[in-house]
């Protein structure tokens, strides 16, 4: 299956099979030991739909299986670069909280050429994952001028750092299942290594 985004005239092409990405969604839970929601319902998806201008459509096929993970707050060693994976009403809800948050000094912190620079954050991020020191995950739609399409940023308000670290929410998702599989990060034991955004390497 070939997931497309459409921007004007830029376009992205998934060629990575929908069931394979959900494969590796259910592995990184396991891995994590976290709880996958069930499947987002129709009018929590078109809401989250009417909240974002364009959307990508992998994001849409992925809470259409599962609705963000369970226990979503605050969490360490989460699906998401390390972070929660949130629900879609979740994600329409901290649309507000992502565009209205003000950095002291944005141009000192951003990827100038990749990331568009404003006084303010901009609308076009869509947050996937939240957790500890109010770190966020989101799907750039609205890059710089060297930037792409549906790359994903780490967001840390707390500090002012922002950081490109995936391409796309495809590769996050690979990204993130290799570091596991790399570390063997064992979430069931109580000592093990608690890891978030700020474990998780820029792109």
């Amino acid at each position: 299956m070939k997931l497309l985004i459409c921007r004007r005239r830029r376009l992205i092409v998934t060629v990575i099979p929908l069931s394979q990405m959900i494969a590796e969604l259910k592995k990184l839970a396991q891995l994590t030991n976290s709880i996958l929601r069930p499947p987002a319902s129709d009018a929590t998806l078109e809401l989250l739909k009417s909240s974002y201008s364009e959307i990508p459509a992998l994001l849409v096929e992925l809470l259409s299986f599962a609705d963000g993970e369970q226990d979503s707050s605050f969490k360490s060693n989460g699906i998401i670069a390390f972070e929660a994976f949130i629900s879609a009403e979740e994600i329409a809800r901290e649309h507000d909280f992502v565009t209205s948050y003000e950095y002291d000094d944005l141009n000192q912190f951003v990827e100038c050429d990749r990331i568009n620079q404003r006084p303010n954050w901009h609308s076009g991020l869509i947050p996937i994952s939240f957790g500890y020191d109010l770190h966020c995950v989101c799907i750039d739609m609205n890059p710089g001028p060297a930037g792409r399409v549906g790359q994903i940023l780490g967001l840390r308000p707390i500090c002012g750092n922002i950081q490109v670290i995936a391409n796309d929410l495809e590769a996050l998702i690979q990204k993130t299942l290799a570091i596991y599989d790399a570390r063997s990060v064992d979430v069931s034991d109580p000592n093990c290594l608690c890891l978030t955004l700020d474990d998780f390497p820029p792109q």
